[in-house]
């Protein structure tokens, strides 16, 4: 994971951990509650972010590919379902170090980084 966080720029650098620990943390990054908008208003920064994110999460076709459904080494925590979808049991705090089903230890990085550097696996829409 640490030849994914940028090294040139600090500041970026922060962001990125920041990011990786307050979602892997649990962190919200739904819209906001509702509280304090007015009907109307412009959406401010951060609220276009968090759309932004639940559209992309939204797009993802639950193929299993990148958790290593269709390489025969499964991460652990995937999980196929009846309607032949596959579910992380603990997605909101997969980054991180995981083991797959055969014991291999491996670093869970969001899709996104991932498909920056390699060729996204053929069944994921992200490509």
């Amino acid at each position: 994971m640490d030849d994914l966080i940028p090294r040139r720029n600090p500041r970026a650098k922060a962001r990125w951990m920041n990011a990786i620990l307050f979602i892997s943390s649990g962190g919200s990054i739904g819209p906001a509650s509702g509280a304090g908008e007015v009907e109307g208003a412009p959406l401010t920064y951060q609220q276009i972010q968090n759309e932004n994110y639940i559209n992309y999460e939204n797009l993802c076709n639950r193929c299993g590919s990148c958790c290593g459904a269709h390489d025969g080494d499964l991460c652990s925590n995937l999980v196929k379902e009846l309607d032949n979808k596959y579910y992380c049991k603990i997605y909101n705090n997969r980054l991180g170090l995981q083991k797959t089903q055969s014991g291999r230890v491996f670093t869970c990085v969001d899709i996104r980084n991932v498909i920056k550097f390699a060729e996204a696996p053929p069944t994921c829409v992200y490509k």
